[in-house]
């Protein structure tokens, strides 16, 4: 049996989706017409709508932190952010209210945790500081060891270029043995 959504049940009545939303959240706002609301809710009944609790959860916890009725409640709740640690840029961010918004509702935040905020991204300014220089460092020794192999492929090309002119230099008919050979013979000799 295919499960159904709010979009679907829309569909099969003909009504739009957002209609089916707010009979199914129980939204006071705009109201929705009785016939049409016991339309939707006897249909839920006789498909067995299942609510998703996951989305409720989501829907119950974004009602929480933005779509507060009264003002009371919405100062208490941003007390209780600032009571836990949270600064009002950090509320504001966390409730959608801009941050003129949160300094109306609840005033200015207390030095302590101004100072307490500050000491926070001093925090996070010294640990970047510190991966950057770690990062920094590990380019320098990327770079000496660079420059190492290059010094090191330098006298190789180096050495090619005068054994080649020695070679140049023997004669033509001259038999070159081995480097192995010959330190046999210098070592018999």
């Amino acid at each position: 049996m295919e499960r159904y959504t709010q979009s679907r049940i829309a569909k099969e009545l003909g009504i739009s989706v957002i209609t089916v939303n707010k009979v199914l959240n129980g939204n006071k706002g705009n109201q929705v017409a009785p016939y049409t609301a016991r339309q939707v809710l006897d249909f839920c009944k006789k498909v067995d709508y299942q609510v998703d609790r996951h989305a409720e959860r989501e829907r119950i916890s974004s009602l929480e932190l933005h779509n507060f009725k009264d003002n009371e409640t919405r100062k208490a709740h941003m007390l209780h952010l600032r009571q836990n640690g949270y600064t009002n840029v950090e509320i504001a961010k966390l409730t959608g209210y801009t941050y003129i918004t949160v300094l109306k509702i609840i005033g200015k935040q207390p030095k302590e945790l101004t100072l307490a905020s500050y000491q926070r991204a001093a925090e996070i300014r010294c640990i970047n500081a510190w991966h950057r220089n770690e990062y920094m460092n590990a380019i320098a020794e990327n770079d000496e060891k660079i420059k190492k192999y290059n010094a090191e492929v330098l006298k190789c090309q180096a050495e090619i270029k005068r054994l080649e002119a020695v070679r140049k230099e023997l004669p033509a008919n001259a038999t070159i043995l081995p480097m192995n050979i010959l330190e046999t013979a210098t070592k018999g000799a």
